[in-house]
């Protein structure tokens, strides 16, 4: 970078090696800490060498920051404690969404004052900021996982919380109980927290298996299962055990999978030796997952019929 003339080189060596360290954005405060002098910045953006982003910030103009360099400018700068929120958040953790990429770096402050931390900087506002839901990324200070699990659901369809949730607790990135302890905490005008709950509390397991069946067997049975029976044992395949729907006239048996964090991996193995089981009784098998019901049912009936036909 070319700096002022006006700058000794021990002055622009230590602005080159503070804007490397520090995503390329330097704020009148830091520079002077440093030991660059008053005014120095103002006559670097004057020959385009700095760009202002708010008042009292400049950055490289050149520079192409990365959403995690923005959104560690954006707190680093802000005049009250301020955090990596939702979906900056989210993307901190290692966590994806898709249709959902963090576009504004999105940060939260505890309290009313909205600052200005810059272009695009989204501030979101909270009295609701406990300990329990911050952490760090990276240096970088961010909501937990829970926490931002918990900001973005609302603004989710259902498919989409169910989604996000299965896949950080499947993952491992969120811990259960916290994100259970913070939903409840937290529900009061959050009206998509109650999935969260309704899923991953003590009885979750039991009441999504419940809602699922609730969704597909009527789906089956007007594919063309009019004999369907629901939770019982195949009559050609009883070592296959209780399986989810079973049409012992076209010979066909449906398994519906749900939320991955659900089910451990003896269920899983439970599960292969059921699937075994029904295929060694001359059955159809067809398993179908929580999203198949929930988003793509034309495709479950499609395949219902297809089976249906071969039988015929």
């Amino acid at each position: 970078m070319n700096h002022a003339s006006s700058m000794t080189p021990g002055e622009r060596d230590t602005l080159t090696r503070f804007l490397r360290r520090n995503d390329q954005a330097i704020t009148k405060e830091e520079a002077l800490a440093v030991g660059l002098r008053p005014g120095q910045l103002r006559r670097l953006a004057e020959r385009g060498e700095l760009r202002r982003s708010r008042q009292g910030l400049y950055v490289v103009p050149s520079a192409s920051l990365s959403m995690a360099q923005r959104v560690a400018v954006a707190v680093r700068v802000a005049t009250t404690p301020a955090y990596a929120a939702r979906f900056s958040a989210l993307a901190l953790h290692g966590i994806r969404l898709p249709g959902h990429a963090a576009s504004r770096p999105e940060v939260v402050v505890h309290g009313t004052c909205r600052p200005d931390l810059g272009e695009g900087v989204v501030v979101h506002r909270t009295v609701q900021l406990d300990d329990i839901d911050l952490t760090a990324v990276a240096g970088i200070p961010s909501t937990t996982v829970e926490r931002a699990v918990i900001d973005v659901a609302s603004g989710l369809s259902t498919v989409q919380r169910l989604r996000l949730v299965d896949q950080v607790l499947f993952t491992g990135a969120a811990d259960r109980d916290t994100l259970v302890l913070r939903s409840d905490a937290l529900q009061r005008g959050r009206p998509g927290v109650r999935t969260i709950l309704r899923v991953a509390s003590s009885r979750g397991q039991q009441r999504f298996r419940s809602d699922l069946e609730r969704l597909a067997f009527p789906l089956l049975r007007a594919a063309g299962l009019d004999d369907l029976q629901t939770n019982v044992v195949p009559r050609h395949a009883p070592g296959a055990g209780e399986m989810d729907a079973v049409s012992e006239r076209f010979r066909v048996i449906v398994e519906l999978d749900g939320l991955r964090f659900h089910a451990d991996g003896r269920a899983r193995q439970r599960d292969n030796v059921k699937g075994n089981a029904a295929v060694l009784g001359s059955y159809t098998l067809l398993r179908f997952t929580w999203a198949d019901v929930m988003e793509r049912p034309e495709r479950i009936q499609a395949h219902v019929r297809t089976v249906i036909r071969r039988a015929a």
